[in-house]
């Protein structure tokens, strides 16, 4: 399992072109947390999916690839 955490922009359509690049992937989602920042305009995205730490570095790169992505954080540890 591996957790992925992103900050992105708060914004309609965010989670679904993630979700997107997850499910074309053929990865299912596990678990999903979505958080607000103090920052206002900004969320915070923790998911957790069943991959190596290889795929997760993929998932990585192709996510920040998407608009309103900002950083990509992985935790092997999840």
């Amino acid at each position: 399992m591996q957790r992925l955490i992103l900050k992105t922009e708060n914004s309609s359509g965010v989670l679904r072109r993630v979700a997107g690049v997850l499910s074309r992937k053929g990865h299912n989602i596990h678990s999903f947390h979505s958080d607000p920042t103090p920052d206002s305009g900004f969320s915070t995205m923790e998911i957790t999916i069943e991959c190596d730490i290889g795929e997760a570095g993929m998932m990585k790169k192709q996510l920040l690839r998407l608009y309103g992505v900002f950083s990509v954080d992985l935790d092997s540890d999840a």
